[in-house]
């Protein structure tokens, strides 16, 4: 190769590493101090394709609305901090808004160690992200306290797609790895609305391709109430406190769900349905599980004034019918899983299954969840171990892992102080208004009875 040749040639990769250069670019952005005005929005919009966006710790209050042609391109946003929780991404009231139907399908969000928490508003409206016709990624995110209220006084009418707690997608590709759900969910009470229905807590998916891995989903509730009319158009429900996935695919592996729940107003008219604690799927083509914990997820009625049970699947509940003739029928593969403590109150205490559904499992744990343990016509492929004899658990067992150990004795010290919330209750075990060294012997003594009562299912460990 002659001089003059390498010369073009370095020429020739310098000229072509600055253009790549500056086709992805990046962005160093600083919250705005006064939260009072957009700094992530505007920078969106005039990025060019395949750019990142870095965000220095802090707390970003404004409504991503990214809906229009000029957002219709790549676009990577990552917090800078440590943690997800050192960048804190907040609605100034409504909701966020990535993509649309008429924009474009290749449009592709990914966000990374970012924490998306309630709107800066307060209670009593509605909250979280609408996604339609997109691509999206979120990878470490965190996704806490993101509550909508249905109430009279709300004045957004929501419509049948619309009630769902902090993430709604439309024919969406979702992937979400290594993320948590916390504190999400929806509560639906309203006189003035033929439509009484509260889907996914956390997450709603409509006709959309969803994978999850490597996630928590903790505390994260759909409550509703029965018609407040006999005129009402459509089945009232509260399904899927943590996931409610319609049509689509749904796939979700090593991930935790503790403590989801969807249930009803306690002194109401009771809805027609409650299924699914943790995962309610309908008519979804192909829903895989596999290597995930199910513990204390419930679905339960609220002990309203009319109305008697109707919970369906403590941890997870599917349901399948073909919409037109020929479609792909459902694939239903739960593999590896443990079920521990989940709740209905009608059947399936960790799995009810119905309709057409196709569902096979294996290899997994069911312990202590209550009625039938799993219902309705399912396929057992082998290696499944079922624990029916189960007392009360261990009420020194303040984690529910099933097991009373120091890590138990870590709640109470997290805890103490005056009695404020109801896991501070738990905790209260001689009811005096505080979490104090009173309970710590209190549950010393517990903890010894329970290792000395093998029917209580719970080992203790020094």
């Amino acid at each position: 190769m002659t001089t003059k040749t390498s010369l073009q040639t370095l020429l020739t990769s310098a000229g072509l590493l600055c253009l790549t250069t500056a086709a992805m670019a990046d962005h160093q952005l600083q919250p705005d101090p006064g939260r009072g005005r957009a700094v992530i929005g505007p920078v969106m919009e005039l990025a060019d394709d395949g750019d990142t966006l870095w965000l220095s710790p802090g707390e970003y209050v404004e409504q991503l609305e990214a809906i229009e042609p000029d957002y219709c391109k790549s676009l990577r946003i990552v917090g800078t901090g440590k943690n997800p929780s050192e960048t804190v991404i907040r609605s100034w009231r409504h909701r966020h808004r990535i993509g649309d139907y008429d924009l474009c399908p290749d449009m592709s969000y990914t966000f990374e160690n970012i924490t998306f928490d309630s709107h800066d508003c307060g209670a009593g409206d509605l909250d979280g992200l609408w996604i339609a016709k997109c691509n999206v990624r979120f990878v470490n995110c965190r996704f806490v306290n993101i509550q909508s209220l249905y109430l009279d006084n709300v004045d957004q009418d929501p419509n049948a797609f619309d009630t769902f707690g902090a993430i709604y997608m439309d024919t969406v590709n979702a992937q979400f790895e290594n993320c948590t759900f916390y504190n999400n969910g929806l509560a639906f009470d309203r006189l003035n609305d033929y439509t009484s229905v509260a889907h996914g807590g956390a997450m709603h998916s409509y006709n959309s391709n969803v994978s999850i891995s490597d996630s928590n989903f903790e505390g994260n509730y759909a409550v509703t109430r029965g018609h407040a009319t006999d005129r009402a158009t459509r089945t009232s429900s509260a399904s899927g406190g943590a996931i409610y996935a319609f049509r689509g695919n749904l796939e979700i592996r090593n991930s935790r769900f503790h403590e989801n729940e969807a249930s009803s107003y306690p002194s109401k008219r009771q809805p027609d349905e409650i299924n699914g604690g943790a995962i309610s799927a309908i008519c979804v083509d192909r829903l895989w599980i596999t290597g995930c914990d199910f513990e204390h997820n419930s679905a339960t009625w609220g002990g309203g004034r009319i109305g008697g049970p109707r919970g369906l699947g403590g941890a997870i509940y599917t349901n399948y019918w073909q919409f037109y003739p020929f479609e792909e029928t459902n694939r239903t593969n739960l593999a590896d899983n443990r079920f521990y403590w989940n709740e209905s109150d009608i059947d399936g205490g960790a799995v009810y299954v119905t309709g057409e559904s196709r569902v096979k499992i294996k290899r997994s744990e069911f312990e202590c969840n209550t009625l039938e343990q799993v219902a309705g016509p399912w396929l057992n492929a082998g290696g499944n171990e079922f624990i029916e004899d189960c007392g009360p658990p261990c009420p020194a067992d303040l984690n529910h892992d099933g097991i009373v150990d120091k890590f138990d004795l870590y709640v109470i010290w997290s805890l103490w102080g005056k009695v404020k919330t109801f896991e501070q209750q738990a905790a209260d075990y001689n009811y005096d208004g505080e979490v104090n060294n009173l309970d710590m012997y209190a549950w010393f003594r517990m903890a010894s009875d329970c290792k000395k009562d093998d029917d209580q299912g719970n080992t203790y460990k020094k």
